[in-house]
């Protein structure tokens, strides 16, 4: 049975005959020779770029060029230079850029810290009348207690002075029993 791994031969020998694991055929493998190793290794120039990069300089440059002549990059430039009038309107153009972005950035933060602020104000208000309306809560409330021990005092204090009026009728009544 012969068996082929890319380009090299291995005869092995048949499952019925018997095998012999210390003994080396040499007819059994081909060995391949220098020129030949060269000529298989060598791939197309297709497949060998895939695994072969090339140096960076090389690649830089390739870019480069591949960037410059696109036509989309040759229109920008093209416009850019004649509708505007070269590289110092772009600098000019890309300041004010830079300006309008810091500028809404600015506008944003003033906005947010303002809302913070109205939202801060409005915590502590809601916070102030409930402490407020705590506070009057307290108030009603010791009030009511107060109306409270002062109307059990009049109570018993119109018992005892109803007692002591009683107390003081009879004594009358006997004084004047006795006279």
């Amino acid at each position: 049975m012969i068996r082929r791994n890319s380009d090299l031969e291995i005869h092995l020998p048949d499952a019925d005959a018997p095998s012999s694991a210390n003994i080396i055929d040499p007819t059994d493998i081909e060995m391949l020779t220098s020129d030949d190793e060269k000529q298989i290794l060598a791939l197309p120039p297709h497949i060998a770029a895939r695994f072969y990069r090339r140096s960076a300089s090389a690649r830089r440059a390739s870019d480069k060029l591949s960037r410059r002549s696109s036509v989309s990059s040759i229109h920008s430039h093209h416009s850019n230079t004649s509708a505007h009038g070269g590289p110092q309107s772009d600098h000019l153009a890309q300041h004010l850029r830079r300006a309008s972005i810091l500028e809404s950035r600015k506008a944003r933060l003033a906005d947010r810290a303002a809302h913070a602020e109205k939202v801060r104000l409005r915590a502590a208000g809601a916070k102030a009348a409930t402490r407020n309306l705590q506070r009057e809560e307290r108030a009603l409330a010791a009030q009511q207690a107060r109306e409270r021990l002062l109307a059990e005092i009049t109570a018993k204090c119109e018992d005892e002075v109803r007692r002591a009026k009683k107390k003081a009728e009879e004594t009358r009544e006997l004084k004047a029993a006795k006279y």
